[in-house]
């Protein structure tokens, strides 16, 4: 099985690799402060924590002005940390790997976490709960998630958390998946 690294946005803000930068060597400061002078360790950590939430602040205050409340607030490092599946999606994505597919949980794309996703098909597959669709809000992000999406070759296919409360829903669900998968993998072979 091949390793699959997370690659990074190419529009991506230059201050939010600056923060990464900064963040990545105060890590290493306080490594070696832990190491060479002990007694100021713990002052170090304090100042570490006061200047991230100034640096955190000042994120918010210049989104804020940018105009880019849809996009979330940045935090450093977010795209390494993985978010636990929720227990339908787990339950669909077992489903699916059963019936063959190597399936990845809420893998970072550059822009969001995805639920499920089939790289191999370029299928993303997202749960979700009825908030999806009474709240406009959400629906316009989720319209912006399948926009960028759709910019990379992905197809996003939105699975009602219905459909999984039972079993024999949840294995159709799976079964019908599995042939749109198919078809998808066979139209992508065809492509090139």
């Amino acid at each position: 099985m091949r390793r699959r690294y997370y690659r990074r946005r190419n529009n991506e803000d230059p201050i939010e690799s600056l923060i990464d930068i900064v963040f990545t060597l105060y890590i290493f400061y306080i490594g070696t402060q832990f190491f060479l002078d002990r007694n100021n360790f713990w002052r170090w950590v304090i100042y570490g924590i006061i200047a991230i939430g100034l640096v955190v602040g000042a994120l918010l205050v210049v989104d804020k002005f940018r105009g880019k409340k849809d996009r979330g607030t940045y935090f450093p490092y977010q795209r390494y940390f993985k978010k636990k599946p929720t227990p339908k999606a787990l339950k669909l994505g077992n489903l699916l790997r059963y019936l063959g597919w190597n399936v990845e949980f809420e893998k970072w794309d550059g822009y969001k976490h995805i639920d499920i996703a089939i790289t191999e098909a370029k299928f993303n597959i997202e749960v979700e709960g009825s908030q999806h669709n009474l709240n406009p809000n959400q629906a316009f992000r989720d319209q912006m998630r399948d926009y960028y999406s759709e910019q990379k070759g992905f197809v996003t296919k939105r699975i009602p958390n219905s459909l999984l409360r039972d079993d024999m829903r949840a294995e159709e669900t799976a079964r019908f998946l599995d042939k749109q998968l198919r078809e998808r993998v066979g139209k992508l072979k065809n492509n090139l």
